[in-house]
């Protein structure tokens, strides 16, 4: 028995037919879901897109975010923790201190 999902999204296409499906079957098993917003390296890659094409789709569902991308496409860094305030660069698991802009 499976008690959560979690959805990618990639950040560049933002939400597909398959995104739909999946977001389907959570609904009718009543299961709590968490959305990653993936592929932040490539080109064209647009978290806040990605993000917006997942609160149209899906208006009511609230989402909030708990991680943010350091960069985007060629510039992506990493990710900061929304909680922690940490920052987590390149594919390390060490935290560190959020880089200046």
């Amino acid at each position: 028995m499976v008690e959560a999902a979690i959805v990618t999204i990639d950040s560049v296409a933002g939400v597909e037919v398959g995104t739909e499906l999946v977001w389907q079957t959570c609904d009718e098993y009543q299961l709590p879901r968490f959305v990653v917003i993936n592929k932040m390296d490539r080109e064209n890659a647009n978290f806040q897109r990605a993000l917006e094409s997942v609160q149209a789709a899906f208006p009511k569902s609230k989402f909030i975010p708990v991680q943010l991308p350091l960069g985007e496409q060629q510039s992506f860094k990493g990710v900061v923790g929304l909680l922690s305030m940490k920052a987590r660069l390149g594919k390390g698991d060490q935290l560190t201190e959020i880089p200046p802009t």
